[in-house]
């Protein structure tokens, strides 16, 4: 009989840059031996948002009973035209849009043990490498999160739907007015076709575009169509586009990333004139058909721009009883650096700026 090993041993840290191709490889190496595999961890999602001062990275922390994988974006400083040459190589943190965070799997028993190991690593190297503070946005499912040593923020509700119920009882989870709209959509005879390799592409972006100004988005959410391209062309295994079409034109559309147990909804939108054939009803139902199909247990639907919004209420009608919690993390390195940065910002601007309200690092709103 062996006894079990009650000290987590054989530990080894590294940060790996994404624009290293070796490095990458590691990256994607030990992002492939995580049985949720998450895409908003994978190498190429991170690398969609890379330019000329922010970088990909990723931190391993690797031990006998379990293991971290953290990434993140690396923004240099050099990118602030206020700040002084000397420290253009200083940088902060971010997660890249989505969801993010510190992942663990391997021994529960042994989480917080290797949670505080990584982050002393980590620690070390963001002094080592001048880091200055950190931005994150967890993930909606804590338990596959570290603990985290720095300050959580709640931020809002997101909608997860839970689609491990039978055919049957997933349809009599919807609120009523969903079985009726996809109903209704379907007398409509209107058709939800998949799309893997973005042929459609042109077609979704009028719709995505469209819908964005409708809504009044901010420059943040909106993506050019380079972006588009990349996401098919080096997601192919983690992204597809899920088309409505009325009479041969597309009057909804969306574009979702998945992982081996969850699929996103991500970027999408509806033609206004198609509002009243409840098109995207029936796009969301065939997504979880869809995934429950290659045994997919999670469907993310994200939440509103407001809290309780239009869009949050709708989202919830599909699942009930899926709320959760969306927080962010922050977190200040170096607080003396954090400090003359702040100063920096404000006399820059003859000493009149203010942050913006809760806003994240400081210097950068």
């Amino acid at each position: 009989m062996t006894g079990r090993k009650d000290k987590v041993q054989d530990t080894a840290f590294q940060v790996l840059n994404a624009t290293d191709a070796r490095e990458r490889a590691m990256w994607l190496e030990v992002w492939a031996s995580w049985p949720r595999r998450d895409v908003f961890a994978h190498p190429e999602y991170v690398r969609l948002y890379e330019s000329e001062h922010e970088r990909a990275f990723v931190a391993v922390y690797k031990t006998d009973r379990g293991t971290v994988l953290y990434p993140f974006l690396r923004r240099y400083l050099g990118s602030l035209d206020w700040v002084p040459e000397e420290l253009a190589s200083w940088s902060d943190t971010t997660s890249p849009y989505g969801y993010g965070g510190a992942y663990y799997w391997g021994d529960d028993a042994a989480k917080v043990e290797v949670s505080d190991g990584f982050w002393r690593a980590y620690n070390e190297w963001a002094e080592r490498e001048h880091c200055i503070s950190e931005f994150i946005r967890f993930h909606l499912f804590e338990q596959d999160l570290t603990d985290y040593p720095g300050e959580r923020i709640l931020r809002s509700k997101n909608i997860v739907r839970t689609l491990t119920l039978s055919g049957d009882n997933l349809w009599m989870d919807f609120k009523h007015k969903v079985r009726k709209n996809v109903k209704k959509s379907q007398r409509y005879g209107l058709e939800c076709i998949i799309d893997e390799d973005g042929r459609y592409l042109t077609d979704f972006l009028n719709i995505y575009k469209s819908t964005m100004g409708r809504r009044n988005a901010t420059d943040f959410y909106y993506f050019n169509r380079e972006y588009f391209e990349a996401v098919s062309s080096h997601l192919p295994a983690n992204s597809a586009y899920f088309h409505v079409l009325d009479g041969g034109k597309v009057v909804s559309s969306e574009l979702v990333l998945y992982s081996s147990e969850t699929v996103y909804s991500f970027i999408g939108g509806t033609v206004e004139e198609a509002f009243d054939k409840r098109p995207n009803d029936l796009l969301k139902y065939k997504v979880m058909t869809w995934a429950k199909e290659r045994g997919i247990s999670n469907y993310v639907l994200g939440g509103g721009y407001t809290p309780e919004d239009g869009i949050y209420r709708y989202k919830l009608s599909f699942a009930p009883n899926g709320e959760y919690y969306f927080y962010t993390g922050q977190r200040i390195t170096n607080v003396g650096r954090y400090k003359e940065l702040f100063n920096m910002r404000r006399d820059s601007l003859n000493g009149t700026w203010q942050p913006r309200h809760g806003y994240f690092p400081q210097y950068r709103s």
